[in-house]
């Protein structure tokens, strides 16, 4: 297919097309339900990176959680001084102890480790919260963090390729189908 996608709207005028190649491949499908943007690449669609986040929060989130994420961004980004994937653990520890220097001390005075681990929706707290209150960008993370950990997450490229290998649901009495509903203009 090979088409390059910049904007939202450029994906959904693609949808008609995607869903009928998706339809064809079950492993495909099954794989595009866990991480929709591996599918999309593996289907020759090329995602700007400047929206991939944009993209990825209106295919998790409801339509007021998607406002509050970015302007969370917004103000991560401000306050940060550039702009980085939030979601990846290592830019997030790079951006924090490297390029922010934020450094935190236990009750007993020993430096705590240079690692912000921020929680899925199954774990308890996260290690971000050990840094509150130590720069203003912790706040914003914070609260970011609690919407992302409200909704389940795309999988990871190990869990992707393993299902599009047929490694996961391959014979098994899964039937996947998407449907597309007409909307009224």
């Amino acid at each position: 297919m090979g088409k390059n996608i910049h904007s939202w709207e450029d994906l959904q005028k693609n949808v008609t097309k995607i869903a009928a190649t998706l339809n064809k491949d079950q492993n495909l499908l099954l794989a595009a339900a866990s991480n929709p943007i591996f599918a999309l690449e593996e289907l020759g669609y090329k995602i700007d990176s400047g929206i991939i986040a944009q993209v990825e929060d209106k295919m998790r989130f409801t339509t007021k959680q998607v406002v509050q994420l970015s302007k969370l961004r917004k103000s991560i980004y401000t306050k940060a001084g550039k702009d980085f994937h939030i979601r990846s653990q290592s830019e997030l520890n790079k951006v924090l102890f490297e390029d922010l220097s934020i450094e935190a001390y236990d009750a007993k005075g020993c430096l705590l480790p240079k690692e912000a681990r921020m929680r899925q929706k199954r774990e308890g707290q996260s290690t971000l919260s050990l840094y509150k209150n130590l720069h203003p960008i912790i706040e914003p993370l914070l609260a970011f963090e609690e919407i992302n950990a409200s909704v389940s997450g795309f999988c990871d490229a190990y869990t992707y390729q393993k299902i599009r290998s047929g490694k996961y649901g391959k014979g098994s009495n899964i039937k996947l189908t998407i449907k597309l509903k007409k909307t009224k203009k």
